[in-house]
């Protein structure tokens, strides 16, 4: 090839094509454009340019070079011509250079798959000659091109294949084509001349069978075929047997479709528009005035979708558009508008109408029209006229007409009388009119609903009356009125715009139902909340003042002043700030001598007896109700109780009894266990104590009686003594600790909030213990209790708690020796003594409590009072704690003794087996204090060890 570098144009042709054809490596040769080749092989060109081969081969040229070296070639235009019984491997896939491929000749082997070059744009055209009829794939071209390459095939057998939605223009013509043509082709232009296709022509083609228009010119036509442009040509051919090859069949399918695009441009789309744009004219069909323009770059859908430029389009609110290829033209809206009416005429059941923006024909719009609320059949329609076919019968009275294209709507008054014409127009078409927005035609006068009720109503056409919807109001339902809730509830204006309610000073609400009244400190200093009811803060427990600001203050312990006054000690919670301090006892004022945040002292005037105490500071008054109790004036001779019940001797520098061999108890009054009253002795089992683990009671008895004692619940008392709170405490006790002679239990009996702590300890020997100040002796085989409340939370800091204990007593057996009925003395139940007493009496037996009148509030002695209620054998002990925070501590002890009025029976069945003598000291801690005794569901069992003979004979005392 080195040898024709200066040649533009070459050409070697010969009838064996047997040249074998060599190409310099490397070379590049831009010189040579055009080349024509008869080889019997395919040499690779890279390097080389041309405008235009033609190639011929042999039969000895090998298949594979074309796959090869086809890539390679780089041409404008290219011919191939294979021998007649050549059969080649498809191979145009592999090009990226040719736009205009003309295989002349030569049968492809059949193809094993499809072949997708539609992203190879560089193809214009492709002219595909001579292919054998096995060139399908599935029964479709096996290759896509890109929607801008057009095909040409010749000697393709076969029925015609589906479009494969690829490619604009296929040339068809003079192949030995069969069957029928499938609708997909409507988008291409198609010429299928002289094949052997039968059935109907699709009418996308039909309908422009009479169009003189000749190919488009955007259209690239293949070399080397005789092509011919009318439609109706490229259909023709005697071997062809469509059954509507015929040009006058009336073309009854094309249905366009405008719509604006902007001043200059509208779209064509719609069924059978065509595959010309110039087929389209705008107004006027005269040439050179009205033909549609095409958009530069604007896609082109052919049969589909045209853009169509005019300057005509310019204000134009509707234009007729001309369609030269079929002969058929529609006025179409380019502007959404309701219909018109210039006149209605009705010919017995047929009305006519005239007027603009109806359907342009049957089916281009959804268009509806009723005649006194019946539809009217449309039979014909275009855009300035209709007809229906009515079965409204004919009479002298208006009736309404209501057209409805799409979403426009337009009604009319017409009278429908035979060849009654009704063609009076009203002013402005009623617009604005204040006698209604409907005209009658009949008479030109405005009626029906004033601006057809704002569209928030129902209009009532005959009456001329609107019906407005919920919330409007006004004659033309023009007015927006939401009525507010409960009216404001006569507290507020109403806005019937938005029905919300704008509420007077100090109510709210969405009805302004709330008093709503704003504290001086809306946050009440974040320690409460405002009571919008009333303005004022409800301040949290611990708070108080007109804006929380203060802490509220309560007493925990009190030291008093004997009965002559003097220096008075309140201990508790009282904050920093002391304004206007006062502390009153009683009725009587005891002057601050010192404040601070635990502690406040006063001098106490002269009294006697148990009194409240007010104490007020920060415009907050406290009162500790029975809290202060006046201590006696020390004296030389004090009085025992009961005079020692003559069994024993009064030391009257302490009023306690020493009482004589043979009885004890607080005033002498019972006898030691196993005595007689004329003090012989007698022999006695061991006492036993039972404490039931599930409900904490302490079991006391013999063979002839039983006594019971238990904590039976803890109170929250309000100023009022009302009960706020009350926690039983009968049950759920767990043993937290256990040794040889102390029982521990526990219980959280609000959740956890605060705990009660109750421990059982077994007195083995004698021992003196002391309490608040107080000292005392804990005799053997009596039963301490120690309870302990922790954390208690109460309600108000006004209030207080109340520990309540129960004893009863039950007969087990008759005892016709001691026989007597249950007693109960409380002569020396006396709260301002140190030391009080209750004896509860059955059969001469005599169960005896002792009450220290104290209680350690927040580790701090204090006075505590006792109360009882006796109900027929039981009896209720209340103890009234103060406001304990931290801890509370009380301490009563329970004796079980025989009367000195008690007689043994001679029966030797009759020995008494006693259970233990219980005392009982309760500490409350955080609250108020609590004993019983729970573990899972068995009992424990105390044994108390003790002679089985005991002689009283020393002198003993009971303190």
């Amino acid at each position: 090839m080195s040898y024709v570098e200066n040649v533009k144009n070459f050409k070697h042709q010969s009838l064996s094509a047997n040249t074998i054809v060599e190409v310099d490596s490397g070379a590049e040769n831009k010189n040579l454009k055009h080349l024509t080749l008869s080889m019997s092989n395919f040499p690779d060109f890279r390097g080389y340019q041309f405008d235009s081969v033609t190639f011929t081969f042999s039969n000895t040229l090998n298949p594979s070079e074309v796959i090869t070296n086809f890539q390679y070639l780089n041409a404008s235009s290219a011919q191939f011509t294979f021998p007649s019984n050549y059969q080649v491997p498809f191979y145009l896939h592999l090009n990226s250079y040719i736009n205009f491929m003309n295989h002349y000749n030569g049968k492809f082997q059949t193809p094993t798959q499809f072949y997708d070059i539609s992203n190879l744009v560089n193809y214009q055209s492709i002219s595909m000659g001579f292919v054998s009829e096995d060139f399908l794939y599935q029964n479709k071209i096996p290759f896509k091109v890109s929607p801008t390459t057009n095909l040409a095939f010749s000697y393709l057998s076969g029925n015609l294949p589906e479009y494969n939605g690829q490619g604009s223009e296929y040339i068809y013509d003079n192949n030995q084509l069969t069957g029928t043509i499938p609708e997909s082709w409507c988008g291409t232009v198609l010429s299928v001349a002289n094949n052997q296709l039968s059935g109907t022509i699709p009418s996308c083609f039909s309908c422009y069978f009479n169009s003189t228009a000749s190919m488009p010119s955007s259209i690239s036509q293949p070399t080397n075929f005789l092509f011919i442009t009318t439609m109706y040509d490229r259909f023709a051919g005697s071997t062809n047997k469509f059954t509507n090859y015929d040009k006058n069949i009336p073309c009854t399918t094309y249905k366009p479709q405008v719509k604006y695009h902007n001043q200059t441009t509208i779209i064509i789309s719609g069924i059978d528009i065509g595959h010309q744009l110039n087929h389209y004219y705008v107004n006027t069909a005269i040439l050179g005035k009205g033909l549609c323009k095409s958009v530069p770059q604007a896609i082109i859908r052919y049969g589909y979708e045209y853009y169509c430029n005019q300057d005509s389009f310019l204000n134009s609110t509707s234009i007729i558009l001309y369609n030269m290829g079929n002969n058929l033209h529609y006025t179409f809206s380019l502007v959404s508008n309701p219909p018109t009416f210039t006149s209605i005429i009705t010919t017995e059941n047929k009305v006519y109408a005239i007027g603009t923006f109806f359907s342009s024909y049957l089916g281009q719009s959804e268009q509806t029209i009723k005649i006194a609320g019946t539809n009217c059949q449309v039979t014909n329609t275009g855009f300035t006229n209709f007809t229906c076919i009515t079965s409204v019968t004919l009479s002298s009275e208006k009736q309404l007409v209501v057209i409805k294209n799409d979403n426009q709507t337009k009604k009319v008054f017409a009278v429908f009388e035979n060849n009654r014409l009704n063609n009076k127009q009203c002013p402005n078409d009623c617009v604005g009119s204040q006698f209604g927005d409907i005209c009658d035609l009949s008479t030109g006068t405005c009626v029906g609903c004033p601006n057809d009720c704002s569209g928030h109503g129902t209009c009532n056409e005959l009456e001329g009356k609107c019906e407005c919807n919920p919330n409007y109001i006004n004659f033309d339902c023009s007015e927006l009125y939401i009525v507010c809730p409960n009216d404001c509830s006569s507290h507020g204006n109403c806005d019937t715009n938005t029905g919300k309610c704008s509420c007077n000073t100090n109510y709210t609400q969405d009805d302004c139902s709330e008093l709503y009244i704003e504290c001086k400190d809306p946050t009440c200093s974040s320690q409460g909340h405002c009571d919008t009811s009333n303005g004022i803060c409800d301040c949290n427990n611990g708070f108080g003042g007109d804006k929380c600001e203060f802490s509220q203050h309560y007493i925990t312990s009190v030291n008093p002043s004997n009965e002559n006054g003097g220096e008075t000690s309140f201990y508790g919670s009282f904050g920093e700030q002391h304004n206007q301090l006062s502390v009153i006892i009683g009725s009587k004022t005891c002057p601050v001598t010192h404040s601070s945040n635990e502690l406040i002292n006063c001098t106490a005037p002269p009294g006697k007896g148990i009194h409240s105490v007010n104490i007020t500071q920060n415009n907050i008054v406290y009162i500790g109700k029975d809290i202060y109790i006046y201590s006696k004036v020390p004296q030389n001779i004090f009085e025992c109780p009961k005079n020692c019940s003559s069994h024993g001797k009064c030391n009257t520098s302490n009023g306690k009894c020493e009482c004589y061999l043979g009885y004890t108890s607080f005033d002498c009054g019972s006898m030691l266990g196993g005595g007689n009253k004329d003090n012989s002795t007698t022999t006695t089992e061991p006492p036993t104590s039972n404490v039931d683990n599930s409900t904490g009671i302490v079991d006391f008895q013999n063979e002839r009686i039983n006594f019971k004692i238990f904590l039976k619940s803890l109170n929250e008392i309000d100023i009022n003594n009302n009960i706020v709170k009350s926690y039983p405490l009968v049950s759920d006790w767990t043993v937290i600790k256990t040794q040889s002679n102390i029982y521990t239990f526990e219980q959280s009996p609000n959740q956890d909030e605060f705990k009660v702590i109750s421990t059982i300890e077994q007195i083995e020997n004698d021992k003196s213990v002391s309490f608040a100040g107080i000292d005392f002796l804990l005799t053997n085989n009596s039963i301490k209790f120690t309870v302990l409340i922790k954390n208690y939370k109460y309600q108000s800091f006004l209030n207080t708690l109340q520990l309540e204990m129960e004893s009863n007593t039950t007969e087990l057996t008759n005892d016709d020796c001691n026989s007597k009925e249950t007693q109960l003395d409380t002569e020396n139940l006396k709260n301002q003594y140190d030391l009080s007493y209750i004896k509860l009496s059955k059969n001469n037996i005599d169960f005896v409590g002792r009450f220290i009148n104290k209680v350690v509030s927040d580790s701090k002695p204090t006075f505590l009072t006792t109360s009882y209620t006796k109900l027929n054998d039981s009896v209720t002990i209340t103890l009234h704690l103060p406001h304990c925070v931290n801890e509370c501590l009380i301490d009563p002890d329970f004796s079980a003794l025989l009367s000195s009025n008690f007689s043994e029976c001679k029966s030797p069945k009759q020995n008494i087996k006693w259970k233990i003598v219980v005392g009982v000291v309760v500490g409350v801690v955080g609250v108020a204090c609590i004993c019983a005794f729970l573990y899972r569901k068995h009992l424990f069992r105390l044994k108390i060890k003790a002679t089985k003979e005991i002689v009283m004979k020393k002198f003993t005392k009971y303190i």
